[in-house]
């Protein structure tokens, strides 16, 4: 049985809206997070995908140490680099040959920095695994909103042959330079957050 197997028929269906996107917002995703980033109150048609994103992010620790890996662009990514709560919920995969879809997935007419992300959660971090089938190639993980991270390493890409196998080759075209940064995901009481927050 998979970890997403093992979730309830609304909590697979909330991790699902946040993979593909709702029947009324394909981009609900990056708009949950803009508004969780912004401290703005999502709407409440928002709300019980909220719920059960907290319920699965926080379901399970994992039994060992995960790499992740992932795109950006600065205008999200300068929590991660100075060890601040990360408001929203952070997607990533466990192989970094998919990156491709996530640079293409944000625009660049702001003239950002490219991000290269590499996540360290060590064992019994609490992070959602979404993964349908034992037999996939590669698998999405998510990480709690809230989440803080150790910045350990940092590096420029500029060799286009490497910025190419990252970004993919039509990505390629419009970056000069990609950041690489590694980053450990900080454990953290959950329960103890969760139970202080309720008792406010």
């Amino acid at each position: 049985m998979t970890f997403f197997s093992g979730l309830t028929q609304s909590e697979q269906e909330s991790f699902k809206a946040y993979k593909f996107g709702t029947n009324y917002n394909c981009n609900f995703s990056y708009d949950l997070n803009r508004k969780l980033r912004s401290n703005e109150n999502p709407p409440k048609r928002f709300q019980m995908h909220l719920l059960n994103l907290d319920n699965t992010t926080l379901k399970e620790a994992l039994k060992s140490e995960v790499t992740l890996h992932r795109a950006s662009y600065g205008d999200a990514i300068e929590p991660l680099l100075k060890g601040k709560e990360y408001k929203g919920f952070l997607a990533a995969m466990d192989k970094n040959n998919c990156l491709g879809r996530y640079f293409n997935q944000h625009s660049t007419d702001y003239n950002s920095d490219a991000y290269y992300i590499i996540i360290h959660c060590p064992k019994g971090s609490q992070v959602a695994k979404y993964e349908v089938s034992n037999q996939q190639v590669a698998t999405e993980y998510l990480i709690p909103r809230n989440s803080r991270f150790t910045l350990v390493g940092r590096e420029e890409i500029v060799n286009s042959t490497e910025i190419r196998t990252l970004a993919g080759t039509i990505n390629a075209r419009k970056l000069k330079r990609i950041i690489k940064i590694e980053l450990v995901l900080q454990k953290r009481n959950w329960f103890t957050k969760i139970l202080n927050a309720i008792a406010k």
